[in-house]
Formats: C-alpha cells, sequence, structure tokens
C-alpha cells in the first residue's frame, strides 16, 4: 500500500506542476495578447491622427474653396469655440 500511496502523491504532483504549467502559458499568452492589442490601438489612433493632419493639411491650402462650400459649417464651428472662450472668461 505505500507504494501504491507514493505513486498517488507522485501523480498528483505531476498534475499540479502541469496544471501551474499550463495557468503560466495562459497568462503568458494572454499578456502576449493584451500586449498586441494595445501596438494594434495605438496604431490605428496615430493612423486616425494623420489623416486628420493631411485633412487639415489639405484644407488650410484650399482655404478659399473650402469657404465658400463650407461657409455655414465653419462660421458654426468658430461661434461655438468662441462662446466657448468667452464662458471661460467669467
Amino acid at each position: 500500500m505505500n507504494g501504491t500511496d507514493n505513486n498517488d502523491a507522485a501523480d498528483a504532483a505531476d498534475e499540479e506542476d502541469h496544471g501551474g504549467k499550463r495557468r503560466k502559458r495562459q497568462q503568458q499568452q494572454q499578456q502576449q495578447q493584451q500586449q498586441q492589442h494595445q501596438k494594434q490601438q495605438q496604431r490605428s489612433e496615430a493612423e486616425v491622427q494623420r489623416r486628420r493632419e493631411v485633412k487639415w493639411l489639405d484644407m488650410l491650402d484650399h482655404w478659399d474653396e473650402y469657404m465658400m462650400k463650407n461657409y455655414k459649417k465653419v462660421v458654426v464651428i468658430t461661434n461655438t469655440f468662441l462662446f466657448f472662450f468667452l464662458s471661460l472668461r467669467n
């Protein structure tokens, strides 16, 4: 019976060891996935920012045309910002 108990204890220890390795591997994989997701978010945020910059540069290069087409939009945005900044003074 002692031999069987020792074998059972060894098997249980092996299972615990494998379970611990499996959990550690899963945690590492999860961390890697989180890091990859963060990198992708940073890349996509940078791409959005770059597209916005290009849009503004294009608008500034063609400001007269833009104002002719989008005058009302520009006036509304300008008035909104003006109101906001004036409200900060009070």
